[in-house]
């Protein structure tokens, strides 16, 4: 797996199986990237971010999936913004 303490770089907090899809499409691109697979409640998955040393939460809630986007969070600053689906892995990458 692509987790480790400093070496994860996003952290998709996932709900619905899209997020899978997501994470491949993350790691293909180097993107070391890790998800949520024990269902936890958001902050639980926000702090598992933080433990993990994940410079990005990927959140994909029903509402995201539904307008396509997917919400970025940057674990530094806390700053949210929601990126199109279909852009997210460069979008992902030009921040890194």
């Amino acid at each position: 797996r692509d987790i480790g303490v400093t070496g994860v770089q996003t952290c998709a907090l996932p709900i619905l199986g899209r997020a899978t899809q997501i994470v491949s499409q993350l790691r293909s691109a180097g993107i070391a990237t890790d998800r949520d697979y024990r269902s936890k409640k958001f902050p639980a998955q926000i702090k598992q971010a933080d433990l993990l040393g994940a410079r990005y939460a990927l959140i994909l809630g029903e509402d995201e999936i539904a307008k396509g986007v997917a919400s970025l969070r940057d674990q530094q600053t806390k700053e949210q913004d929601e990126i199109a689906l279909s852009s997210l892995v460069a979008e992902i990458a030009s921040r890194l």
